[in-house]
């Protein structure tokens, strides 16, 4: 189910993972995995990791690379896309990590990654975890909290997907 992507386990199987079976092609609400932060919560993502399976790729457990996008809303229809991009190899294990490119001129309460399905394929999230300017630096090699500092609004970052938020949920179709 779609809880496997936000149990706090980066490594795990395909039936460990969250998963989105033979999704329509294109990005589609099906190929979706998200959060929703709750009633009047709203969250600014600065960065997000996806983590695949440790038996294959997120496409199916093929090493084939994937279109993806973080979106946000408040509404939970109407998707603002914030960034855009590819996985580089889809290899097992793969970890997809974004620094940089989002758009944070607005803060929502649902964000979700989907990914541009190819429509035969399984896909396959083990961890996704979010991160917004907050309470911790994130070293970009393992991104690690370190350097905890009290300082809100700082340059510094915060994983805010784990554990699962009071009055939120997992969101998709996984």
């Amino acid at each position: 189910g779609n809880a496997g992507a936000f149990d706090g386990v980066r490594n795990s199987n395909f039936a460990a993972s969250a998963r989105a079976s033979s999704p329509a092609a294109g990005y589609t609400a099906a190929s979706a995995i998200g959060k929703d932060w709750g009633v009047g919560v709203t969250k600014t993502i600065t960065r997000f990791r996806i983590y695949g399976p440790n038996e294959g790729g997120i496409v199916g457990g093929t090493s084939n690379p994937i279109l993806f996008k973080l979106q946000g809303s408040n509404n939970d229809i109407a998707y603002t896309d914030l960034m855009a991009a590819q996985s580089t190899t889809g290899a097992t294990n793969e970890i997809i990590l974004d620094q940089g490119g989002i758009n944070v001129s607005t803060a929502y309460r649902y964000h979700r990654v989907v990914f541009n399905s190819n429509g035969a394929d399984n896909l396959y999230v083990t961890e996704l975890e979010f991160y917004e300017a907050g309470a911790f630096s994130i070293d970009s090699n393992d991104w690690t909290p370190v350097g905890f500092s009290l300082t809100a609004g700082s340059t510094y970052d915060s994983m805010i997907d784990v554990p699962l938020a009071s009055g939120g949920g997992d969101r998709g179709n996984y």
